[in-house]
């Protein structure tokens, strides 16, 4: 009893750490990695704890509450959980623009740049960031810096095109993994880190043929190839027990480390009244016997 309202106290004082975390900027991926759990996890314990602070400030009773009513109280918890990421977000993207027009003052007009890239590391920040924090000045910088398709060729030198992105030598991004310069490229590194590849597929092979859907799902499928179905229902009738020696299922694990046998009493009829169930010991008596 002890050991328990221990454990509850723990688990209440990990949830209130989590719920500090969270409204002290971290993210679910930084806290899921903190205490071992997923990032949805951490999500339902947000809400939780955010359902509780509502319950506590309104004086409500959970009890007494109808589905309808959690439902609605755990939507607002979300919308909680929500505005405060939005609320965060907007004053790191407040910070880190200013952070940028700072930087901006400092560096050379934009026209001195080749490209939105060049001028993004200039900045010390990604295109992708400089698009999303300052889109006007990207507008203008990627309308200053536009140049031909490539460097080096005006078109695809394979289908002429001009409006799919370069790759590589005069080949736009489609015609390039047809080339034979990307089939080298490629069987060279295929060579190279085949036995890496096998090693991952022997290891993945290994692990997935010891699941416990994958036993029963060829299971199943030789029950269907060989017995039409019928394997699991004769072992049913007979009780999971063999028919001569009175062995049960778990004990012809135990003795011979194997299930027990279905087999035919004549010829190959798979009806069920033609099959038996029988264990290692006795299937083997009966093959030597008929021989």
């Amino acid at each position: 009893m002890i050991l328990i309202e221990l454990t509850m106290i723990n688990i209440q004082e990990r949830n209130n750490i989590i719920l500090k975390m969270y409204n002290n900027g971290d993210t679910f991926e930084i806290i899921g990695k903190t205490f071992n759990i997923s990032r949805s996890r951490a999500q339902q314990i947000l809400i939780k704890q955010e359902e509780q602070k509502i319950l506590k400030e309104y004086n409500f009773d959970i009890a007494l509450m109808s589905k309808e009513e959690k439902k609605l109280l755990q939507l607002a918890a979300s919308e909680e959980i929500r505005e405060t990421y939005l609320k965060r977000n907007k004053e790191k993207h407040e910070k880190e623009k200013d952070a940028l027009l700072k930087k901006i003052d400092e560096l050379p007009d934009y026209s001195n740049f080749i490209s939105t890239g060049k001028y993004a590391k200039a900045l010390g920040t990604s295109s992708s960031k400089f698009k999303a924090l300052l889109p006007e000045l990207y507008k203008k910088v990627l309308n200053k810096t536009k140049r031909k398709w490539s460097w080096h060729y005006d078109k695809c030198r394979s289908c002429g095109t001009t409006a799919i992105k370069h790759r590589s030598s005069g080949l736009c991004e489609k015609c390039y993994t047809k080339s034979d310069d990307f089939k080298n490229i490629a069987e060279s590194s295929r060579l190279r880190n085949k036995h890496k590849w096998k090693k991952r597929e022997d290891e993945y092979r290994k692990e997935y043929y010891q699941r416990d859907e994958v036993k029963e799902k060829f299971k199943r499928m030789h029950d269907l190839r060989n017995f039409d179905g019928n394997r699991e229902k004769a072992l049913v009738r007979d009780a999971y027990k063999c028919v001569k020696c009175g062995i049960t299922q778990k004990g012809s694990y135990k003795k011979y480390k194997r299930d027990l046998y279905v087999v035919h009493i004549a010829g190959n009829d798979n009806r069920l009244n033609n099959l038996v169930s029988l264990c290692r010991g006795c299937h083997v008596r009966k093959i030597l016997k008929e021989k």
